[in-house]
């Protein structure tokens, strides 16, 4: 109120004021006496016609000749000047029939200087403030830059940094500004305290969280300095971890973070209400559109009756409902949940409710934030184009798509008006990371010895989506020098290309043979579906095959020349890191047209994922075969199958399967036809996320057996294939370390042969910079 009285009172004195300027006329006398003319001083570098079209009383009006000497229309102008920030001072005055503008203008900036700073950049300063040569200069303009200039700091964990503007006054109203900075020490997180947490221990919540402690380790890391922005989403990843987990009733009471007086970094507390656990009652699905059919979308539901309530899995749900739907025919669906919540029994049942949604379209689809990246390579990978009904399901998809790329960190849609009530825009902005490696390798391998490579990689070249890798490696048991080319769309089909050409020389290790190879590869992909691709690939190899007396047989040099047909149904939730969802692949190689080697080779793999404990616990069941058969010849040992060392872990490579057993050495044949069925337990082992340190259990059991015996000469020794089943278990410890990905397994062979070959530690080392 007092506020209110106050400004009452300005504007009272203000236009008061006009009525002493106009000398006390009365609003008939201003009318008879208007304004005869307008005179401006004071302005430098300002032109009049600038000056007076500034005078504005409303939009469209100004002052002008003919306006009378109202002292309300005056104050309005005089404040329109003012709002423009191109004066430090306005006055009106009058000389008779005459208004004279007396302006003092702000002054130019001539330059920006800033001073002390080492960590940031000039660059990067510069662009977060609006002071700029040839600018004007305002004190409120210079607070507001030195404010941004600390949220820099502060964004970067630099909390004591100080900011102090000043200013050199120059000639012909220009100025100078100089930031003075003192950057300060960074700001770590000493600790990350929760109160009220039952089910969850601290170092649980801490490890769903972004911002972690100070820690030696961390020396290479951000995520130790405090970030407000940060410690928001923060939170919202604590919500989705209890939501997930079925306490739908989570909240969080309060979060703080204190810097002490005297300290160097913050005390984070964050006081949570967890609720009470739900879990899933039952769950229904009903439709009010009456051409689709309810029953088996019941089947695609993600959650089942006594599983925790979880908001993700129920938005998995609706997405894949709504996907059904539309790829049913029905392109307007709109999907709903309707909870009913027990509190006595603390369970939900869930209600899915289909009904038509609103009829939108696709109006533009605008692709930002692509600096290097064309147009066209982000567009192929959408699942709608303009014109198409808006579906947000297969917006999600295309979004997954986009992100599989690698070319880019994050990846966003927004949908905004369109042209029409019933279009969107769509705008995907995505950011671009790097894309060009240049990498230097070192490392070990209990089976192939020290081992260093070089390789130079461009993932996206030239911004077209194409790879070029260009490998070099040495290691124990032979050299790798390859050049490979990829076009995951060639000619703008959905069509990929791929080539490369090689040469190794490879030292086949536990085997009576050594290999030197040089050849190329062409081949074409297709797409059969959203999840199954399909390749043809042709190769042609020139091969020198040296050894030992018992294969003297296949010794010598020989051409293969072969086509290759491989099918690969995808549906896992990632690549790289998979725990759900299901793999197969099926590949055809006819090696004959052309050349010496003739045969038929089938293999096949797959594997299933699933998650026991929310990403602890993770259950991956793979299997694999193989079979080749020999055209009107018999099958070479080159051409053979050889399982060991990573590929059946507990033995050597080519460890396992037919052998020759001489009188002073022994070697593995390889054989004909192979199978394995593994079981691995990916085990979470309690520690920091970010370590990126996870143990495993295993166990394997196949076979490898069938050998074309007139391919042996054994004059000495015996050829032995008895074609049982190995077996071997174990435990492993993989850590991505600061010097480079460790890998540690061991295991033990609980059924084998009496000349197989065991290995109990398989230990390899790597590291890329």
């Amino acid at each position: 109120m007092m506020g209110c009285c106050l400004a009452r009172s300005a504007g009272l004195l203000l236009i008061a004021g006009f009525v002493l300027l106009l000398g006390g006329l009365s609003t008939a006398e201003a009318q008879d006496n208007p304004i005869s003319d307008i005179r401006v001083e004071g302005n430098q570098r300002i032109e009049d016609s600038t000056i007076l079209s500034n005078l504005t009383v409303r939009a469209g009006q100004q002052i002008e000749p003919g306006s009378p000497f109202d002292p309300l229309l005056l104050d309005t102008a005089l404040k329109s000047l003012f709002e423009t920030g191109l004066f430090a001072d306005v006055t009106l005055a009058r000389e008779g029939t005459t208004l004279i503008v007396r302006v003092v203008e702000n002054p130019i900036v001539n330059q920006v200087v800033f001073e002390g700073n080492q960590r940031v950049e000039d660059e990067d300063l510069a662009s977060e403030i609006t002071l700029r040569q040839r600018t004007v200069f305002t004190r409120s303009r210079a607070r507001t830059d030195q404010e941004r200039l600390l949220t820099v700091y502060r964004r970067s964990g630099r909390f004591g940094a100080s900011v102090v503007p000043k200013v050199i006054l120059l000639d012909q109203n220009r100025v100078n500004v100089i930031f003075e900075i003192d950057e300060g020490p960074l700001t770590g997180i000493e600790s990350i305290n929760f109160v009220g947490n039952r089910r969850f221990s601290d170092g649980d919540l801490r490890d769903v969280m972004r911002t972690r402690e100070s820690r030696w380790w961390r020396f290479l890391s951000s995520s130790d300095r405090y970030d407000p922005d940060q410690l928001a989403f923060d939170e919202e990843l604590l919500r989705r971890h209890y939501f997930d987990r079925g306490y739908l009733r989570f909240r969080i009471l309060s979060s703080s973070a204190e810097l002490p007086p005297d300290g160097d970094a913050f005390l984070i507390t964050i006081a949570v209400d967890e609720g009470d656990r739900y879990t899933i009652s039952e769950t229904s699905t009903t439709s009010e559109l009456p051409e689709v059919d309810v029953e088996p979308l019941q089947d695609l539901i993600e959650t089942e009756d006594g599983d925790d309530y979880s908001r993700s899995a129920i938005q998995d749900t609706i997405g894949i409902l709504s996907d059904a739907v539309v790829t049913a025919g029905f392109p307007f669906v709109q999907v709903d949940v309707e909870p009913e919540v027990d509190e006595d029994s603390k369970t939900v049942a869930l209600h899915y409710r289909l009904s038509e949604g609103e009829r939108l379209y696709v109006d533009r689809i605008e692709i930002k934030g692509n600096v290097r990246t064309l147009d066209h390579v982000v567009r192929r990978y959408l699942r709608l184009s303009e014109g198409d009904p808006l579906n947000r399901g297969l917006l999600a998809r295309s979004r997954t798509l986009v992100g599989n790329l690698g070319f880019f960190s994050d990846v966003q849609f927004q949908e905004v008006p369109g042209s029409a009530p019933d279009q969107r825009n769509v705008e995907l902005t995505v950011q671009e990371r790097s894309t060009g490696e240049i990498s230097f390798g070192l490392g070990y391998s209990t089976s192939r010895g020290a081992i260093g490579n070089i390789s130079l990689r461009e993932r996206n070249l030239l911004g077209t989506g194409s790879s070029l890798t260009v490998a070099l490696e040495n290691a124990r048991t032979g050299g790798l020098y390859s050049i490979a080319y990829s076009e995951p769309y060639f000619r703008q089909r959905d069509v990929s290309l791929s080539t490369s050409v090689f040469s190794s020389n490879t030292d086949r290790i536990g085997t009576a043979y050594e290999s030197d190879e040089q050849g190329a590869r062409i081949g074409f992909g297709f797409s059969l579906g959203e999840y199954l691709r399909q390749r043809l690939t042709y190769g042609i190899t020139w091969v020198r095959v040296t050894g030992r007396e018992e294969v003297q047989v296949d010794l010598g040099r020989r051409l293969i020349s072969s086509i290759t047909s491989s099918w690969s149904y995808d549906r896992r939730d990632s690549a790289l890191f998979p725990t759900e969802g299901y793999n197969f692949d099926l590949s055809t190689t006819i090696a004959g047209i052309g050349g010496d080697d003739r045969y038929v080779r089938l293999t096949t793999s797959g594997g299933y994922y699933t998650d026991l404990l929310r990403d602890e616990w993770v259950l991956g069941l793979l299997a694999s075969a193989g079979f080749i058969d020999g055209i009107d010849q018999d099958v070479s040992i080159y051409d053979r199958f050889l399982l060991g060392d990573r590929s059946f872990r507990g033995f050597e490579y080519a460890g396992i399967g037919p052998r020759y057993l001489g009188s002073d050495r022994s070697s593995g044949l390889g054989g004909n036809m192979f199978a394995t069925l593994t079981a691995e337990l990916k085990v979470d082992l309690g520690l920091p996320r970010e370590l990126g340190m996870h143990g495993r259990v295993f166990a394997i059991v196949g076979t490898l057996t069938g050998i074309d015996r007139e391919t042996v000469v054994a004059d000495d020794g015996a050829v032995v294939d008895s074609g049982s089943a190995r077996a071997s278990a174990g435990v492993g410890l993989s850590w991505s370390s600061p010097v480079g990905p460790i890998r540690i397994d061991w295991t033990s062979a609980l059924a084998k042969e009496s000349y197989d070959r065991t290995e109990t530690i398989l230990f390899s080392l790597g590291s890329t910079f």
